[in-house]
């Protein structure tokens, strides 16, 4: 009788707590865990460690730098 296949695994985030060190990994699409499941320390000491997919949420944002320096478009006022 032939198996069912194998799922590939799913891709994963890796996050690392700052305070003890423990790397953590989170399914793509969830978010980052409030709080260190080794250490307990608090979401502000988990930071991403890996490199997000190219064109990610990140990429081209208002405001992140090129010209005009994310001032906007330019003087309210005319001359």
């Amino acid at each position: 009788m032939a198996q069912p296949p194998i799922p590939p695994p799913l891709p994963t985030k890796k996050f690392q707590c700052f305070a003890c060190g423990n790397i953590i990994e989170v399914p793509r699409g969830m978010p980052k865990p409030a709080a260190c499941p080794r250490c307990g320390a608090p979401l502000m000491a988990i930071h991403r460690v890996d490199k997000g997919p190219p064109g990610g949420r990140g990429a081209g944002r208002r405001g992140a730098g090129g010209p005009g320096g994310g001032r906007g478009r330019g003087p309210r006022w005319s001359q």
